[in-house]
């Protein structure tokens, strides 16, 4: 079973904060599994230019952090965000996304005409969940490069280029991979 309370105080603009607590209870629940989370999160934006946001979660004892900007404008968009994930950190659920990582992500966007766009992506972390026993400290690494063009309203041609290196996995591996589609 489960039970969440959440609570959101919206002012004007800019400012908005959240804060939440769930709880599982009953017979059928893991005992491995946290019983309850506490969170708060904030984000203030800039009207028609950019966002900060931060969000912390508390579960079983165990932490979790992201903090994010984005920036905006009609023709682009560029997000960076760190986040800190315990290893033992879960939800009322079970694990969370990114559990026992800790890194930074940006992407962007970009259409600077009508009919063309291109996309970008970096991610780079450390993963203290299941690390590679040879190398704890490894980090792991990847990024992608995207761009596509409209030919007309039902058809594009479109390329990517993607390249990790996980070197920090408990089983490690690099891969590239490169096409386009038409």
């Amino acid at each position: 079973k489960l039970a969440a309370w959440q609570l959101v105080y919206r002012q004007p603009e800019p400012w908005t904060f959240r804060g939440s607590y769930a709880v599982s209870y009953g017979a059928d629940r893991r005992t491995d599994q946290s019983d309850s989370v506490a969170n708060v999160e904030t984000t203030y934006v800039w009207p028609t230019l950019s966002e900060m946001a931060a969000d912390f979660a508390m579960g079983g004892g165990e932490t979790a952090y992201l903090l994010e900007s984005t920036w905006r404008r009609p023709w682009a968009r560029v997000r960076t965000a760190w986040r800190d994930v315990e290893p033992e950190f879960e939800t009322v659920l079970g694990r969370s996304t990114f559990q026992g990582e800790r890194g930074l992500a940006m992407d962007a966007s970009l259409q600077p005409w009508d009919r063309w766009d291109y996309t970008a992506s970096f991610d780079v972390f450390r993963d203290r969940l299941f690390p590679n026993p040879a190398e704890p400290d490894a980090l792991n690494l990847s990024y992608g490069l995207a761009s596509s063009y409209r030919l007309t309203d039902r058809m594009s041609v479109r390329g990517f280029y993607d390249w990790q290196n996980q070197a920090g996995r408990v089983s490690p591996f690099k891969d590239r991979r490169f096409g386009g589609s038409l």
